[in-house]
């Protein structure tokens, strides 16, 4: 049980960085219709979808979690990306600023790519990236993996 938890906790920490990539590539084309447009990021509207679509990203995120293992640890497949984030905002603070639009110190880049869609869905928000916004958006982020991991075991469980 240990094992298939510890490949869950890998598969989703792997898979991450697909919503990593995800997120700059959304980012440019944020970027692009911005510069082009009219359109800006206080709309409510604009703002509704792009909470959407990272809800979906962890979404589909819990989808790729194994359903062999404990239901009870549905909601844990999400603590090794938790924990190597808390590490790099730690790193990061270190440099004496959080402030991610500063500049590209070499200690405050890891955490500016690894932190992305945290720093995305946080500045739709108007808040920046500290501690405890990390530690809440988090446990939402591992709400939301869990209840599409329990989702998937009540449609395979009804699929049979």
């Amino acid at each position: 049980m240990q094992n298939r938890m510890f490949k869950n906790n890998i598969r989703v920490f792997f898979s991450y960085f697909l919503i990593i990539l995800l997120s700059f590539v959304l980012l440019f084309f944020l970027n692009k219709l911005f510069v082009n447009s009219m359109i800006r990021l206080d709309n409510l509207l604009i703002k509704g979808f792009f909470l959407l679509i990272y809800f979906l990203f962890f979404y589909l995120l819990g989808k790729i979690v194994s359903i062999k293992e404990n239901p009870r640890t549905d909601f844990f497949s999400f603590i090794f990306v938790f924990i190597f984030g808390l590490i790099v905002l730690g790193l990061a603070s270190l440099s004496g600023s959080l402030a991610m639009e500063d500049n590209l110190n070499i200690i405050i880049l890891p955490a500016q790519v690894f932190l992305s869609p945290y720093i995305f869905v946080l500045s739709i928000f108007g808040k920046r990236i500290g501690f405890i916004n990390y530690i809440i958006l988090s446990i939402l982020f591992s709400i939301l993996i869990g209840f599409s991991t329990k989702r998937k075991r009540v449609v395979h469980r009804y699929k049979r």
